[in-house]
């Protein structure tokens, strides 16, 4: 695959995001916490879907690509994480190994790996997507946008049916992903122009949609299942586009500064970020007296920040990246 220049704006937003999953982890008491967290994994792969690429790559190139990148560090990390989890060495050993593996394998990750569930989800979306990409390749735009939008609400009735059931290959949370997703992909030719819109237009549009946002939150969803995935689905829409805008707007009127670098840096090491800060988050509650969540996360992201430069020049392919 080629690389590709890194859009800016991008990487605010997943820098963002991953740190609200750092408070989110460390139980902060904000409301905005609460309210960031019941949107902010689907925006992640609306994020994805705006970055996917597939050019001239056949299929098996562009599998083994997402496979080295996605699927390796999900399973090394999560069996690394299997062996330095603290609960695996009280009662009986063998139960608890088998147990946290099958959890691995079907993309239930162990208490010290739940963040991870994330990276196997995009990799199946990332397949999917890579599939009907193929399928759609040589069709008029038309046809293709339809057969996208019929797939689209395929997912949009199966979230409806299963996002709360337990399912194998964590296809519970497939769904709602594959839905952003492609979401996002059928938005790239936005994500690519978006410095060209208007401050105002996207100040307007980032206003309408974060009101909107909030609205949907405080809103009570009432015993109709139909109507309350509509409303589900409303306030991750519009809470992902409500980040999107504002990020694109902050991004474009803020000059450079350590937060824009420490954001974009926490995007491009998101897999070792979200292993690790996870990981001392809960040796934190285990060891730890008296819990604090304002502590804990402290600590996770200082963890994360010394160790994502040893990962990146040691052992990149444990964190998703290729030697170049």
């Amino acid at each position: 695959m080629p690389q590709l220049q890194r859009i800016q704006w991008i990487d605010n937003a997943k820098g963002l995001i991953l740190f609200f999953v750092l408070l989110f982890h460390a139980k902060f008491p904000w409301l905005i916490v609460r309210f960031v967290s019941s949107w902010f994994m689907p925006c992640f792969f609306l994020i994805s879907g705006l970055l996917f690429r597939m050019k001239n790559d056949s299929v098996k190139h562009a599998l083994l690509h997402r496979a080295k990148t996605l699927l390796l560090p999900y399973f090394a990390l999560s069996l690394l994480f299997v062996f330095l989890n603290p609960n695996n060495y009280r009662g009986d050993i063998l139960l608890a190994f088998k147990t946290n593996i099958w959890d691995i394998l079907m993309g239930n990750s162990g208490f010290m790996t739940v963040s991870l569930w994330f990276v196997y989800v995009l990799f199946e979306v990332c397949i999917a997507t890579l599939c009907l990409h193929r399928l759609t390749l040589h069709l008029s735009s038309s046809a293709r946008y339809c057969i996208i939008g019929v797939v689209m609400a395929a997912c949009f009735a199966m979230d409806a049916l299963f996002h709360n059931t337990l399912l194998p290959l964590k296809l519970s949370d497939f769904f709602i992903a594959w839905f952003m997703y492609l979401l996002g992909y059928t938005l790239q030719p936005f994500g690519e122009h978006a410095n060209e819109v208007p401050i105002s237009t996207l100040a307007i549009f980032a206003g309408i949609v974060s009101i909107l946002s909030i609205i949907l939150f405080v809103f009570d969803c009432p015993a109709n299942p139909v109507l309350a995935e509509l409303l589900r689905i409303g306030l991750i829409l519009s809470g992902s586009f409500s980040m999107i805008s504002i990020v694109a707007i902050l991004t474009r009127t803020i000059c450079e500064n350590m937060i824009g670098q420490s954001l974009r840096y926490l995007a491009t090491n998101a897999i070792c970020f979200l292993a690790v800060h996870m990981w001392i988050i809960c040796l934190y509650r285990l060891y730890m007296p008296h819990y604090n969540p304002y502590a804990a996360a402290v600590a996770g992201l200082t963890v994360s920040l010394l160790l994502m430069p040893l990962a990146n020049r040691f052992t990149p392919w444990l964190v998703g990246k290729q030697r170049q």
